[in-house]
């Protein structure tokens, strides 16, 4: 939960998700520049004044959207624990790559691109919970832990790389196939992974003498 918000009298929870959502499906269909704290208001059922009690800008509210998986689906965002480390995150960026590339789901992350470029508190919860830091890296920790990458593994670039070209596809409204995906991971993690290696034949016991 974020914790900026204007001291008032506790919230309703009702009405708080009757606003998240009124914001996020408002942000989804007309853009942050459109976005108005009246058209929330009226979607919402809920006085304008309710929302500047809880939430000081717009920003703010579409930062506790984010943050609560009101923009996002939150189970996209997390890479599997199912396989190989490489795997899963092969498999988890070409999914994530063909969500962004329908209409709706495209227009939606340029949206929050552009809100994210204009405001700080935006561009915080955006890269907290879609930039990769959080979501990516644990999975490599899991495969470094695995012995399937090896600790010398950037982390923290590899998610950047990893986000950075899935988000230049979507401005570009280029499109990305699985194979392509897999192409891409395997390249940025490819001099990380480690050689598998044969297991040791058991000692013979000794004879007793």
């Amino acid at each position: 939960m974020l914790t900026n918000h204007r001291a008032g009298a506790q919230r309703s929870e009702a009405a708080r998700v009757a606003i998240l959502t009124a914001a996020a499906t408002l942000f989804t269909t007309s853009g942050y520049e459109r976005l108005t704290m009246e058209g929330i208001a009226s979607a919402a059922k809920v006085g304008k004044q309710t929302i500047y009690r809880w939430w000081p800008s717009k920003s703010a509210l579409i930062a506790e959207c984010l943050a609560n998986g009101y923009l996002l689906p939150n189970d996209r965002l997390d890479p599997p624990a199912a396989a190989h480390v490489v795997e899963d995150i092969s498999s988890w960026y070409a999914g994530l790559a063909a969500y962004f590339q329908s209409e709706t789901d495209s227009r939606l992350f340029l949206s929050l691109i552009s809100a994210a470029a204009g405001d700080a508190g935006v561009a915080e919860h955006f890269d907290a919970r879609f930039g990769g830091g959080h979501t990516i890296e644990a999975r490599l920790r899991q495969g470094v832990d695995a012995g399937e990458l090896q600790p010398t593994v950037p982390m923290n670039q590899v998610a950047d790389i990893l986000i950075g070209t899935l988000v230049l596809r979507v401005l570009a409204r280029s499109t990305t196939d699985a194979k392509e995906a897999a192409e891409v991971v395997r390249m940025v993690l490819s001099p990380f992974t480690t050689e598998p290696t044969e297991p040791e034949e058991p000692e013979e016991p000794e004879e007793p003498t």
